[in-house]
């Protein structure tokens, strides 16, 4: 399990910004 960061782009406004989202991983 693990963090993983995305960057993400409002369409709207223009802006960009970061999300974290939690992930499972089975490897």
């Amino acid at each position: 399990m693990f963090i993983r960061r995305t960057k993400t782009r409002n369409a709207k406004t223009g802006e960009s910004y970061y999300t974290y989202r939690l992930v499972q991983s089975k490897r």
